[in-house]
């Protein structure tokens, strides 16, 4: 079963080990801000796919991540990094040991909207933005087992 590197964010251990979520380049190379946002996805919405695959077509969809904000604006600052390229996120289902179980590779990605956080200063909460991402296909993708 593959393993995962530990990305150390804001969530508490028993959280980090349900699910992560890495955003990589089209080559499956992380992306340099790529870090930054990873460490600090709190949920990703129901990855759906629509459409009709025909003749060489393509399923396509929407994706809603919720990023919570970190105190240096790291997490805003990749973001806004992410207008500028297409990219690959990878969403791992982990087994609650660091393995991976399964990744729902999104393909073809671009960052369609980001609906940003009140400015509140009477709330404690940390600053909560929504990612809009639209993807062009979607892969289901298990580690190899003879890999252990």
């Amino acid at each position: 079963m593959a393993t995962i590197a530990t990305l150390d964010g804001i969530l508490q251990p028993q959280l980090q080990n349900r699910f992560n979520v890495i955003f990589t380049d089209a080559s499956g190379k992380m992306l340099s801000f790529g870090s930054a946002i990873s460490k600090q996805v709190i949920a990703v919405s129901k990855i759906r796919q629509s459409g009709v695959r025909q003749f060489g077509g393509h399923f396509s969809g929407e994706v809603t991540i919720r990023v919570e904000d970190d105190a240096a604006c790291q997490c805003i600052k990749a973001v806004n990094e992410l207008f500028q390229v297409n990219f690959t996120i990878h969403v791992n289902t982990l087994n609650g040991e660091g393995q991976i179980l399964f990744t729902k590779k999104l393909v073809d990605c671009t960052l369609n909207e980001v609906l940003y956080a009140e400015n509140d200063y009477h709330s404690p909460k940390a600053a909560v933005n929504n990612l809009q991402i639209d993807y062009r296909n979607v892969e289901i993708v298990f580690p190899d087992a003879s890999n252990d």
